[in-house]
């Protein structure tokens, strides 16, 4: 028997993401509503979000405008329901996940939030080490109180303690090589205005020399991104390039101030 959809908005950022957001949705659909915020697509995005989610879907167009913890609290803003569930849209619901999912927004003791790890593939690569090594993010939590901090690499803030979920969500993280450069592009100078607004200094030596030296060495080295193979190599120089790419844009910036 097809159980109800429990009480649950999942939230999705989305951004020519045809390839991917049929698989994400499905991987959700015990969820009783759906907020799909849509930065523009020019793509089939949409269109593949209201048939996969029918009358569950509500979709937003907001631009991004570099600030993904703006984006994704705007999202949770727009929720219903009474738990939100924050989903990228090139990841999955595993089925484990999904019934732990399922069986505390079923108990609704709103007194936690909850986070989770995810295991992250490249194609048929699975990725466990290096700047993809495994560590704990909020996803779950009561709406109330629940908002999203920071432009890039953001941290989600609940007003309740937090608890642990047992289950794992599957990250599909670039869909090719070309996406990965785009990635390191666009996130860089999400990084560098970020800096840039907190006030941060960028020197020469210190940040555009030493930083992504040193940032090479701890995700190969120390956080053991050579167990990954090749993939491993050149996801940590890439770790590097972006560290440098912040902070030449940073440099840029108060330059650009300064004048």
């Amino acid at each position: 028997m097809v159980q109800a959809p429990v009480n649950l908005s999942v939230c999705i950022l989305t951004r020519n993401e045809e390839a991917h957001i049929a698989a994400c949705m499905e991987s959700a659909s015990f969820a009783q509503e759906f907020i799909v915020v849509d930065d523009g697509s020019t793509d089939k995005t949409v269109e593949i979000a209201k048939v996969m989610g029918g009358g569950r879907t509500k979709v937003f167009f907001r631009g991004l405008e570099g600030d993904f913890g703006a984006q994704k609290t705007f999202a949770i803003e727009q929720a219903t329901c009474d738990w939100v569930f924050l989903l990228d849209a090139d990841e999955r619901v595993t089925p484990e996940l999904a019934s732990e999912i399922q069986e505390i927004v079923r108990q609704d003791k709103q007194d936690a939030c909850y986070d989770l790890r995810r295991s992250c593939k490249f194609f048929s690569k699975n990725l466990k080490y290096g700047t993809f090594r495994s560590s704990r993010i909020v996803r779950l939590a009561p709406r109330q109180g629940f908002t999203v901090e920071g432009r890039v690499h953001e941290s989600c803030v609940s007003i309740y303690p937090t608890k642990k979920l047992n289950g794992w969500l599957e990250h599909l993280v670039f869909k090719d090589w070309e996406n990965y450069i785009h990635k390191i592009n666009q996130y860089s100078s999400i990084a560098a205005k970020q800096y840039f607004e907190a006030g941060k200094s960028s020197h020469f030596f210190t940040d555009i020399v030493f930083r992504p030296f040193w940032a090479f060495l701890k995700v190969y080295i120390f956080n053991l991104g050579f167990l990954d193979g090749k993939e491993g190599f050149i996801f940590s120089f890439g770790h590097s390039y972006y560290t440098m790419l912040k902070y030449v844009k940073l440099r840029s910036l108060i330059k650009d101030h300064r004048q």
